[in-house]
């Protein structure tokens, strides 16, 4: 099933439920997907909201769902990329094969197993909930992060699925730029 409608009162969760019933309802064991997500922010708008952007693929390349939502992020846009990944990490079910690609080292640097941090600075971390959210998920599953450089064209199909991904994030910003702040 493809999402083409993009309703502006999504939350994190919706998605992430939309997404996982996207996933379970995917033909035949040992699907794999890939996922591009982006967050979108614009540091001279006075509102304190994000967009986020998740377009899916299959293995082919072929789209079969994109959608986003808006988030509180003040104005750091690392916030938002973590929403996005933390999302899509949260829908996934267990032992589907999927790479999450993002042009956000912080994003895929902050997720990545094994990366210790100390618990006064995991705390004070920008992005903690998101993290929080999706870090023990990791462990458990067959998602694979990856790097995709950002606005490069539109030759191979990460390049496309990061343009799509970035679409979908500047949409929702404006979406959320029009609305009071997140909670």
């Amino acid at each position: 099933p493809e999402r083409t409608e993009y309703p502006s009162n999504q939350t994190a969760e919706f998605v992430a439920n939309d997404l996982k019933k996207t996933f379970l309802g995917s033909p035949g064991e040992g699907h794999t997907f890939h996922i591009y997500t982006d967050g979108s922010t614009h540091p001279g708008n006075k509102g304190c909201n994000s967009g986020v952007g998740i377009y899916v693929t299959d293995g082919k390349h072929n789209q079969i769902w994109k959608g986003g939502f808006h988030v509180r992020s003040d104005k750091n846009n690392f916030i938002a990329e973590m929403a996005a990944a933390s999302t899509v990490i949260n829908a996934v079910p267990e032992k589907t094969q999927c790479t999450i690609w993002s042009d956000s080292m912080a994003t895929i640097q902050a997720l990545k197993k094994g990366t210790l941090l100390s618990e006064r600075k995991r705390v004070r971390a920008a992005g903690r909930l998101w993290l929080n959210w999706a870090r023990p998920l990791l462990d458990t599953s067959c998602i694979h992060l990856q790097h995709v450089r950002s606005h490069t064209g539109n030759s191979t199909p990460a390049e496309v699925g990061n343009e799509m991904a970035d679409t979908l994030a500047n949409f929702y910003r404006l979406q959320g730029e029009k609305m009071p702040p997140d909670s």
